[in-house]
């Protein structure tokens, strides 16, 4: 971890205070700002182990520049929050440094929504100062899976179309209220709270687009005509359609929630609606093996005991169970309500119990079978496939996340 760090983000950090230095020379105002312009962020980022140690060098890297190259507009933001500190205390520069630097730099996504606080709470410990309220880090860290959603704008808006114009007052919006929210020092709860209001305002400025977004990958999960709703509709249009275009817009959100879509440009829209849109760096930690799909273990969570089987049984059990699962798929799809008391009595179905009587018996009740067509998790392929998720073509953490001219960097 170390080793990436000092290989990778020092390097590009120290490119990137090369450029501030130039500007300071002219304008120090402009310099200031650009210094905490600067953005990295883990796509997987856990308990932020790698992030913590990004803040580190960051505000190292940082001392070492300002003491040869003093900006006001730094020194001024140290001051403030020095002056809003316990009295008494002695607190260092690197100390005022790491808290901006979080606020401003650091980025982190994680799947789960535990992992996404577990990383909040380390990067609050790595950046406290005793006497000042722990910054607002709602738009630093996001629960979401970072291999789902949209990456490039420009896939779903393209450039100089019908909808250029509304995209980019959206977005302008959006990145101007997340800006707002960075320039508030969040020294007192009263300011922390102005920083999550201004995040939330920034949220609302993008909830056409979401909805625009989540209709563009929906499509991928099985959500037929999504996407030519939202081509023919627009940003705000999507939603004041027929009762059908109504339909599409409510079962993408359901899909958004269940598989945890996560939009870049919305979400960091500090980061991407700039001159050079995207992450100066990447960090992350992939897999150290091979990723192999373990049928046995998978189906033994479902039929316990099918691993003990003798030589070749196990493989008769694993057909048997595919086969019933799709028996199992074509009887929702055709409202086979009495699906569902099996489902109550064990059934061996993989979504059985409470999650197939939450999501399948109002469709099954009310006689709206076919709208089980297009349900998320994909019954008889999911069982079969285990965790896998259903084609990916919506872009994802791809090299439109970086910013051009970055760099990324895995152990």
């Amino acid at each position: 971890m170390r080793h990436l760090v000092k290989g990778v983000v020092v390097p590009a950090y120290r490119r990137h205070l090369d450029e501030v230095k130039e500007l300071g020379k002219t304008d120090p105002e402009r310099a200031a700002r650009h210094l905490l312009s600067f953005a990295v962020v883990d796509p997987a980022c856990g308990s932020a182990h790698f992030l913590v140690q990004v803040t580190e060098r960051l505000a190292e890297e940082t001392v070492r520049f300002l003491a040869r190259h003093p900006l006001p507009g730094i020194v001024e933001a140290m001051e403030r929050l020095r002056a809003a500190a316990s009295p008494g205390v002695e607190i260092d520069d690197l100390a005022l440094l790491r808290r901006l630097l979080v606020k401003h730099c650091v980025f982190g996504v994680d799947k789960s929504a535990m992992g996404a606080e577990v990383a909040t709470l380390s990067l609050w410990l790595a950046s406290f100062v005793p006497g000042l309220s722990l910054s607002w880090l709602g738009r630093n860290v996001r629960a979401g899976d970072s291999l789902i959603g949209v990456a490039d704008p420009a896939s779903v808006v393209p450039r100089g179309s019908l909808f250029t114009e509304a995209f980019e007052k959206r977005m302008k919006e959006a990145t101007d209220l997340v800006r707002a929210a960075l320039a508030i020092d969040d020294a007192t709860p009263e300011e922390v709270e102005a920083s999550r209001k201004a995040d939330l305002e920034a949220a609302r400025a993008t909830e056409g687009l979401k909805r625009l977004f989540d209709l563009w990958t929906a499509e991928q999960f099985g959500l037929d005509g999504a996407r030519q709703h939202g081509d023919l509709h627009g940003i705000e249009g999507i939603r004041r359609t027929d009762e059908q275009g109504k339909k599409l817009v409510r079962r993408a959100a359901q899909l958004a929630k269940w598989h945890d879509f996560l939009h870049w440009p919305l979400v960091f829209p500090q980061v991407f609606h700039r001159e050079r849109p995207g992450f100066d760096v990447v960090v992350g930690n992939p897999p150290w093996e091979e990723v192999t799909i373990e049928e046995l273990s998978f189906y033994g969570m479902y039929r316990p005991g099918v691993a003990a089987r003798p030589y070749g049984m196990e493989i008769d059990v694993v057909d048997d169970a595919d086969e019933e699962t799709r028996t199992y798929a074509r009887r929702v799809e055709q409202g086979d309500a009495s699906i569902l008391d099996e489902a109550d009595e064990g059934g061996g179905l993989a979504f059985s119990g409470e999650a197939l009587r939450a999501e399948v018996r109002p469709e099954l009740e009310e006689g709206r079978s076919e709208e089980l067509k297009n349900l998320p998790w994909g019954i008889g392929a999911a069982f079969r496939q285990g965790s896998a998720s259903p084609s990916r073509g919506a872009p994802g953490c791809s090299s439109h996340v970086a910013r051009a001219g970055s760099v990324t960097g895995a152990t």
